[in-house]
């Protein structure tokens, strides 16, 4: 009878402390910070940013010269005007003009003489004689080229005709005086091609690269995706009718420039005609804005990269990181993180490429209480699936 009460108390006793064990080990547990955490990986970096883009059409600059020296120039146009092959875009003096001509024709034939004496002078070198022979003969057909562009402008009553349409731009003022050589006006065409342009500020822009396409023809680089805006065509009775709807594109870069003032990547992107994208259907206007999407991605493949979030760090590229473990206990295996030293390679749109780190383990990247070296954690339960181990 007394072993037996014995018994009951001593399991009565066991079954107490193993239900204060389980209590303790509960409320231990719940203290426990919860954290989420990631493996690492590798890969390459990816960004996206948006800006602002506008549309630029490609322009062919051409320039136009005077010929000669003239007291007074008369313009023909104003500037801005739509111009046309052939059309009179200025005039000058004709007697100057005749005079100008006149003037070359002494100057050549001085030259001709010239080289006459020194062909036939033994006294100087017969080398130093040839290089002056040359220079003149050299000075006799740039002065012939101009000569005929004078005749040519003569015989036309001293009026200059535009080469090239477009729109003409004068640089000279209305009976001005000029100068042999000076730009008088520039006649710009379009292209038919047409751009985009954008910004960015140093940090982004700086990792963003000229497109291209690989061996299989896919883009490879940088490329913008743009909204633009195409015009459609319904029927509607009978009659065609034009409505406008907006449609993604990727372009690529096709030229990066550096502005060391503003301390800003300037970006072009050629819009190109193809299968999905007709110039003629779209609804841009030289200087029209667009919205956009930038996009990057790298060449470089890094072993590497983790949410900058998950970093402290102690300087520009330094700092730690809290990585998780697990460890033996006697009521079992627990979860603890280790706080070590990380070194940065590169940071790009919240990814951060690490140097020599393991990617064995898990990162910390959240937890809802503050973490220490050593310190034991639990994880959230869809990030549990290495407890199985």
């Amino acid at each position: 009878m007394i072993k037996n009460k014995w018994t009951i108390l001593l399991t009565g006793f066991l079954a107490l402390i193993i239900i204060a064990t389980f209590t303790v080990e509960n409320i231990y547990y719940d203290s426990l910070p919860t954290v989420e955490k990631i493996p690492p990986s590798g890969g390459v970096l990816r960004a996206s940013y948006s800006v602002n883009a506008s549309v630029v059409y490609g322009r062919q600059e051409r320039t136009v010269r005077v010929e000669n020296d003239f007291s007074s120039i008369s313009l023909l146009l104003n500037s801005g005007a739509k111009v046309w092959e052939g059309l009179p875009i200025y005039s000058v003096s004709l007697s100057e003009v005749r005079l100008a001509i006149k003037s070359l024709e002494v100057s050549i034939f001085e030259l001709q003489m010239q080289n006459e004496e020194l062909m036939h002078d033994n006294e100087a070198p017969a080398g130093q004689n040839s290089l002056l022979r040359e220079l003149n003969l050299l000075e006799i057909e740039v002065l012939k080229e101009k000569m005929e562009k004078l005749k040519f402008l003569y015989e036309n009553e001293g009026i200059a005709y535009a080469d090239h349409s477009g729109y003409i731009y004068y640089s000279v003022h209305q009976k001005a005086p000029v100068q042999s050589g000076q730009k008088i006006a520039t006649i710009s065409s379009d292209t038919g091609e047409r751009f985009i342009k954008w910004q960015m500020p140093l940090a982004e822009g700086a990792h963003m690269l000229v497109g291209g396409y690989d061996a299989a023809g896919r883009p490879i680089g940088g490329w913008i995706e743009v909204t633009l805006q195409m015009r459609k065509y319904f029927d509607l009775a009978g009659t065609d009718v034009a409505t406008t709807v907006p449609k993604d594109y990727e372009v690529l870069i096709t030229k990066i420039e550096y502005n060391r003032q503003g301390e800003i990547y300037e970006f072009t992107a050629r819009l190109i005609d193809g299968p999905e994208l007709m110039l003629v259907n779209l609804m841009m206007e030289d200087g029209a804005a667009v919205q956009g999407i930038c996009r990057y991605s790298g060449y470089d493949l890094y072993s590497t990269i983790i949410p900058t979030e998950a970093i402290k760090f102690d300087s520009d590229l330094n700092g730690t990181v809290f990585v998780l473990d697990k460890r033996e206990r006697i009521y079992g295996d627990e979860y603890y993180v280790r706080q070590v030293s990380v070194q940065a390679i590169r940071i790009l749109n919240n990814q951060t490429v690490l140097r020599n780190f393991s990617p064995f383990n898990e990162i910390i990247i959240a937890s809802d209480k503050p973490l220490a070296h050593n310190m034991a954690v639990k994880i959230t339960e869809p990030m549990a699936e290495i407890a199985g181990d």
